[in-house]
């Protein structure tokens, strides 16, 4: 559910992956991967992320949470 929101978030901030990974200092692989939700990133990488495409990590839980409860 994560990487759904992410691609969400970035393609709204008009960004590409590779542009993504180089604010959150990633590589443009994991981002697509994180994307793709084949894998998790931790607590750190979360925040770089969410922040990097203008969102609160709060705001991007409470969402999470919304999904998981449908």
């Amino acid at each position: 559910m994560f990487g759904i929101l992410l691609k969400q978030a970035r393609l709204s901030a008009e960004m590409t992956q590779e542009d993504l990974a180089v604010k959150a200092l990633l590589t443009r692989e994991y981002v697509s991967l994180l994307e793709r939700d084949k894998r998790s990133p931790t607590i750190e990488v979360f925040i770089r992320l969410v922040r990097a495409v203008g969102l609160s990590p709060g705001e991007v839980i409470l969402e999470v949470e919304k999904s998981l409860s449908r």
